[in-house]
C-alpha cells in the first residue's frame, strides 16, 4: 500500500495535471492560486517535501517548484483508470475514426489516415502497425516538434532512437501476442533503451488485420486524452 494521504493524492493529481499542461515546475503558490486548494502554501510545501521523499515528486532544475517522477505519473495514470471510463467526449474525433474505419478498405491508406488523426488529436507521434502487411506507419513529426521538450536536439535524437526501436520490435511486445489490448509505458517502464518518454499502445485482436495503434511523446503527455484516443480505436476502429 502506498504511503500517501488523501490530501497528498489531491496535490499530486493537480500538480501532474498542471505540469502536463505547462511543462514548468509547479510551485506551492501556483497550486494554491490556480487550482483553488483550500490549504495554505506552507502546508502544500510540507506535502511537497513528503511526496519528494517518498519518490512521487522531484525538484525542478530551474525553480523551486516540483515535477512528477515516473512513480508520480504512474500513480496518476492508475488513478485515472479507477475513476475514468475513457470515453471520448469530442464527438468529431469519434466520427473521424468511425468514418476512416467504414470507408477505407485499403490497409495502407487506412494506416496513413489513422496515424495522421492520432498525431493531430494527441499532438504527439501517431503509429499504426499491421503485421500481416508489414506496415509500420508514423505521423506527427511536425506536431512533436512543437512540444517544448523537443526543442532540445539531444532529446529529439533520443526520441528518434525510441521510434526506431519500436518499429524494429513492436511485433515482439508481450501484449501483442497475449491479446492484452492496451499497454502504457512511462519513463523507466519502457522495454526500450530510451527511458525519457511515454508510450501508449493498443492492440486490436478483434478488428480485421488486427492492427496495433500507438502514441509516443514526452513523459508528461496528456494521458487521459491519449488513452481515450487509443480506446476509441480499439472499440470502433
Amino acid at each position: 500500500m502506498l504511503d500517501i494521504t488523501e490530501r497528498q493524492k489531491e496535490i499530486l493529481e493537480k500538480l501532474v495535471q498542471e505540469y502536463i499542461k505547462t511543462a514548468i515546475p509547479i510551485s506551492s503558490g501556483f497550486l494554491k492560486q490556480e487550482c483553488g486548494l483550500e490549504i495554505s502554501p506552507a502546508t502544500i510545501r510540507l506535502d511537497f517535501a513528503e511526496l519528494t521523499q517518498t519518490g512521487f515528486l522531484e525538484k525542478g532544475y530551474i525553480s523551486g517548484g516540483r515535477v512528477p517522477t515516473d512513480k508520480g505519473y504512474r500513480f496518476f495514470v492508475d488513478n485515472l483508470f479507477e475513476k475514468e471510463n475513457f470515453e471520448l467526449t469530442e464527438k468529431n474525433i469519434f466520427e473521424d475514426f468511425e468514418l476512416i474505419s467504414k470507408q477505407i478498405s485499403d490497409v495502407l491508406r487506412f494506416s496513413q489516415e489513422v496515424a495522421k488523426n492520432l498525431a493531430c488529436f494527441s499532438s504527439n507521434l501517431g503509429v499504426v502497425f499491421v503485421q500481416d502487411f508489414g506496415i509500420f506507419w508514423k505521423e506527427g513529426w511536425e506536431e512533436i516538434l512543437q512540444v517544448p521538450e523537443f526543442h532540445n536536439l539531444d532529446y529529439l535524437r533520443k526520441f528518434t532512437e525510441l521510434v526506431n526501436a519500436l518499429e524494429e520490435n513492436i511485433d515482439k511486445l508481450d501484449f501483442v501476442n497475449q491479446d492484452k489490448e492496451i499497454k502504457i509505458y512511462i519513463g523507466k517502464e519502457s522495454p526500450f533503451k530510451r527511458k525519457e518518454f511515454s508510450i501508449i499502445i493498443g492492440h486490436s485482436s478483434r478488428a480485421k488485420n488486427k492492427p496495433t495503434f500507438a502514441i509516443l511523446g514526452p513523459k508528461r503527455m496528456d494521458f487521459k486524452k491519449n488513452i481515450s484516443l487509443i480506446n476509441c480505436l480499439l472499440k470502433h476502429g
